[in-house]
């Protein structure tokens, strides 16, 4: 958390285009997502925490996770934000993912980890959303988190 801020909207809008998969170049397609995830610190809250995930509008999705990695660079997931085995509160008219991820949620080489330790890579650019299809089960849009300015 930057000093002297009590909130960082965290955004990214993904497209195919940034995907980057083993065996080959970028994958281009339609598939689109959106800004996923939002990571707040409210005032006098413990932990950041992250929701309001938009669900990428593509048919076949099954899963996102975030990874860790710089711009075209593959990297191992750090957290699941949602996936087949992982229900979450999907709303049918919104798409939205409702959901708030503790240090509990972190996985690979931040299992055990605070979650803050995500949000530092995501600050410094070392993090990625990737979305896997059925059709491209090894991911299919893949989009790096950066910081968003308030009011965008």
């Amino acid at each position: 958390m930057a000093k002297g801020a009590d909130r960082h909207g965290v955004r990214r809008g993904v497209r195919g285009e940034a995907g980057r998969f083993p065996g080959g170049p970028s994958r281009r397609h339609a598939g689109r997502g959106a800004r996923a995830p939002v990571l707040h610190r409210p005032p006098r809250q413990a932990r950041p925490a992250a929701g309001a995930a938009q669900r990428p509008q593509h048919p076949g999705v099954f899963a996102a996770h975030i990874h860790l990695g710089r711009p075209g660079v593959n990297g191992p997931i750090v957290m699941n934000l949602y996936g087949p085995t992982d229900p979450v509160d999907i709303g049918p008219e919104t798409q939205i993912v409702n959901r708030a991820f503790t240090r509990a949620d972190l996985v690979g080489p931040l299992a055990g980890r605070p979650l803050s330790d995500l949000l530092q890579n995501m600050l410094a650019g070392n993090a990625y959303v990737n979305v896997h299809t059925v059709q491209h089960f090894e991911g299919e849009i893949r989009g790096q988190i950066f910081l968003a300015r308030h009011g965008r």
